[in-house]
């Protein structure tokens, strides 16, 4: 079968050393620079280059609220009712070695995780119903509001 790409925009990301600079919508001169990070034979195919800038704080804050808002979906189909401290997102930010999206998602999900997962083994908070997630020196914790035994 032939795929035609008439009428097709396709959309690549990249890190490249451009996008370090920092800079917004990039002009032309940065444009070249991004360009010899590619082959001549790819950059010779790409039409345009767009660069954003990098994200803040209170964007990864966003981003580490959103994975943590999936992680308590998957509690609560485990019949676990559970919430963050206020500055739970704050903290996985600020502990993520790279402030980058993706980095901030896995460091919010990996705190989540190593907190709750003992208690998920143990055989005495198998009826687990409302916990709360914290940061306690860098490490994900879960402090018991109602325990139903």
């Amino acid at each position: 079968q032939t795929v035609r790409f008439d009428n097709t925009i396709v959309i690549m990301t990249a890190n490249t050393k451009g996008s370090a600079l920092g800079i917004g919508f990039g002009d032309s001169s940065v444009s070249s620079e991004a360009a010899k990070s590619f082959s001549p034979e790819f950059a010779d195919r790409v039409d345009e280059i767009i660069f954003f800038s990098p994200l803040g704080k209170s964007e990864l804050v966003e981003v580490a609220k959103r994975r943590l808002g999936s992680f308590t979906e998957r509690l609560s189909e485990m019949g676990v009712e559970a919430e963050f401290s206020v500055d739970f997102a704050d903290m996985a930010v600020e502990i993520s070695k790279s402030k980058s999206a993706r980095s901030v998602a896995r460091t919010a999900n990996r705190l989540a995780e190593e907190a709750v997962s003992e208690l998920l083994l143990d055989e005495k908070c198998k009826k687990l119903k409302n916990v709360t997630f914290c940061i306690e020196n860098n490490r994900g914790t879960v402090k018991i509001k109602q325990n139903m035994y």
